[in-house]
């Protein structure tokens, strides 16, 4: 910033004393530093601090750099990954989601979606979300999910993923501790739940319906008692589209990468919900670390903009989903895919939707890898005896190659020994010809990298895949340590 210095004139007739020519180099020198204000220099600022954590919202927290290796990454905002991605990759698709017609799909490239976010975000600041104060978001993963995650962060806010099993009453606690000034619900039973409590919540001023137009009667009836406002997302845009830039670029010079920007809330299901704060530091440092052990140097090629494709159905209120769904997929300029259906619960769906979507990774609860494996050995049942015969000799030959490749794995059997050429010829054909049938039948990738998080594998499960050259790494970690604190790296 440039500093704002003035010259003092001297009175007419009278020569200053030395004095007074000191006393006037130190107001210049003060109103320089007062002038300046070098809070105002980001979104990509790191402020002053004294503790490596705190409770407050508008707190600064040190980061924990080093010299070398991965503590040395130069920290970066979420404002500024984005805006990058829009400005390297604008044509690579971000976000897709499935169209109003059949076999229709409609998408956002990163140009587009840093547009969408930022004339969300102005129109977050004119329904009145101040610094530090929060957007809660409930409902479906959706892009308008993502686009309110980040556009709540780009204001100078917090975003806040609530989960949609919440009752009324948790919703409330939640949205008076995280100062909630909008609340964004996907669908009309949200807005019933939030419009019983919005009489408990005086910071919040407006709630954003996704899907639909809210009735007259409610927004009638809600300006009148409590002046506040419901708006449907087509209001929300064209609102932001009135509004000028310079909106947004006041909010922006404010953000400092050292300060809490999202916040993700427990489930309260034995207790009240509690918050965990971060950030931006620790989401586009843990996605940069996520990368590390996804896509390990070394061990697995980087994946070029627009190849990572990621299927987005678990909550986006959890901070593992949003590390790889949003934050990760973002530092390797990838593409987000949103199925048309809650497929979590839905195993034939679920199969469906990733024969169609075909995702790089896949990512999931223990729940999903026992549904494969089910699939798996139905499908080995459904066999006559030749076949099956050739299958039990594939998962042989597979599953011992990897037991070989991953000694360090928790696998039972795994012995490190070094591989033979036949063994090699055996479990490259098995690999190309009965593993490749199989995934194909399912809809799985020959590349699909499988993670799982949540809780442990039978060792007898883990090892049946391993034969279908379905090799399943795990993940451990809590909110605290931003969901990823230890992990299987794929290869190595």
């Amino acid at each position: 910033m440039r500093s704002s210095r003035s010259s003092i004139k001297e009175p007419l007739g009278k020569k200053a004393s030395g004095l007074g020519k000191l006393m006037s180099a130190l107001h210049q020198n003060a109103s320089s530093l007062v002038t300046s204000k070098p809070e105002q220099n980001g979104p990509n600022q790191v402020l002053p601090a004294t503790e490596y954590i705190t409770s407050r919202r508008n707190i600064c927290v040190k980061l924990r750099k080093e010299e070398t290796g991965l503590g040395a990454e130069e920290p970066i905002s979420v404002p500024s990954l984005i805006q990058d991605l829009a400005e390297l990759y604008p044509e690579v698709i971000a976000l897709k989601i499935r169209g109003t017609e059949a076999g229709t799909w409609k998408t956002w490239n990163y140009n587009q979606l840093y547009e969408e976010i930022q004339v969300v975000g102005r129109a977050f600041i004119e329904t009145g979300l101040q610094r530090h104060h929060s957007v809660a978001i409930i409902g479906a993963n959706s892009p308008e999910w993502i686009i309110c995650n980040m556009a709540a962060i780009m204001a100078g806010g917090i975003s806040v993923g609530i989960q949609t099993s919440l009752t009324a009453d948790e919703i409330a606690k939640v949205a008076l501790d995280s100062k909630a000034d909008i609340i964004v619900v996907d669908q009309e039973h949200q807005l019933k739940k939030v419009l019983l409590i919005q009489h408990k919540l005086p910071e919040c001023k407006a709630i954003i319906l996704i899907q639909g137009e809210p009735s007259i009667a409610d927004k009638r009836r809600l300006h009148r008692t409590h002046r506040k406002h419901i708006l449907s997302w087509a209001s929300l845009q064209e609102l932001g589209q009135s509004l000028s830039e310079t909106r947004l670029d006041d909010r922006q010079r404010r953000i400092a990468i050292n300060q809490c920007c999202s916040l993700v809330y427990s489930s309260g299901s034995h207790s009240t919900p509690k918050g965990v704060m971060f950030s931006h530091d620790n989401l586009t440092w843990s996605a940069k670390m996520a990368l590390g052990f996804i896509r390990a140097p070394g061990f697995n090629r980087s994946p070029a903009p627009g190849e990572e494709v990621l299927i987005s159905y678990l909550p986006l209120s959890h901070i593992s989903t949003q590390i790889l769904d949003i934050y990760y997929c973002m530092t390797v300029a990838g593409t987000l895919v949103f199925p048309s259906s809650n497929i979590l619960h839905d195993g034939d769906m679920f199969f469906q939707e990733i024969k169609t979507i075909q995702p790089t990774i896949l990512y999931g609860p223990p729940v999903i890898f026992e549904r494969i494996y089910h699939r798996l050995v139905q499908l080995r049942r459904s066999v006559s005896g030749v076949e099956r015969f050739f299958l039990d000799w594939s998962n042989g030959a597979v599953s011992q190659k990897h037991l070989q490749n991953h000694s360090g794995l928790s696998l039972p059997g795994a012995k490190p020994s070094g591989s033979t050429k036949i063994g090699d010829i055996q479990s490259k054909i098995a690999k190309n010809t009965v593993c490749k049938k199989y995934k194909e039948s399912l809809g799985l990738c020959p590349n699909t990298l499988y993670l799982c998080r949540g809780g442990p594998l039978q060792d007898r499960l883990l090892r049946f895949l391993s034969g279908f050259d379905i090799v399943v790494h795990s993940g451990y970690g809590q909110s605290e340590t931003t969901s990823f604190l230890a992990a299987n790296i794929p290869k190595r």
